[in-house]
């Protein structure tokens, strides 16, 4: 018996897969989709090839300027460090590059540059590692300048924001020697006391400090002076 063949239209009638006809229906626009997302993944894996190229650079570039600055050489220190702060400052060694040239410029002996490269280090890092290093360093370099309000105002803010810092104590100190050589007798007497009373009795820095009570007549109630002022000391 010879079989008759299927008509077309049975064929037709037959019921296409759902997801088959999404498939059909939507693959052009998968297509594009899928070369977007591999687009976006080999970008993103060559940026963060890049990025490893960059910072190796920069750390390359540190590391021979910490190695002059040890040695001494600050022009050459400097030089290296201003080119890694300007050419990698999107990288974490780029902008502790900055740091390092404050105290290159600091130790060259021009406060104004070391100054400025101090706080090119505190916008491009507000909070990194050596934030309360710099703004007491920031208090030195108008110390040096004899601008020495705006020292007492930064050496203040050094030790308020950053009082569990290493950089606390140096900066209260900073802040009532400042206040002391302005005059300022009894605001540098309550920040001595202050200090006093966060110090260890027989450390170098307490020593120090009921060396300058002494001194301005304050050394009668050495013992808390915490009290006597607040976290920053007196205005």
């Amino acid at each position: 018996m010879v079989r008759k063949p299927v008509a077309a239209s049975a064929v037709q009638e037959q019921e296409e897969h759902p997801v088959l006809a999404w498939v059909k229906k939507h693959g052009v626009v998968l297509n594009r989709a899928a070369s977007v997302i591999l687009a976006v993944v080999v970008v993103l894996v060559l940026w963060r090839a890049y990025g490893g190229v960059m910072e190796r650079r920069a750390q390359a570039g540190l590391d021979s300027a910490l190695v002059a600055l040890g040695e001494e050489d600050f022009s050459v220190a400097a030089e290296q460090l201003e080119d890694v702060g300007s050419q990698y400052l999107r990288t974490r060694q780029g902008r502790e590059s900055l740091f390092y040239l404050g105290e290159a410029r600091y130790r060259q002996g021009d406060a104004d540059l070391a100054l400025s490269a101090y706080r090119r280090y505190l916008e491009a890092e507000p909070r990194g590692v050596w934030a309360a290093a710099a703004k007491t360093a920031i208090g030195y370099c108008l110390e040096a300048g004899e601008d020495l309000e705006a020292a007492v105002e930064e050496f203040g803010k050094a030790a308020s924001e950053h009082p569990e810092s290493a950089w606390a104590v140096e900066a209260g100190l900073g802040r009532a020697r400042c206040q002391e050589v302005l005059g300022r007798i009894e605001d540098a007497r309550a920040s001595y006391k202050a200090l006093l009373g966060k110090l260890e009795l027989s450390s170098e820095a307490a020593l120090l400090v009921r060396d300058r009570l002494d001194q301005l007549g304050g050394g009668e109630d050495q013992g808390g002076g915490g009290a006597d002022a607040p976290e920053g000391g007196a205005g």
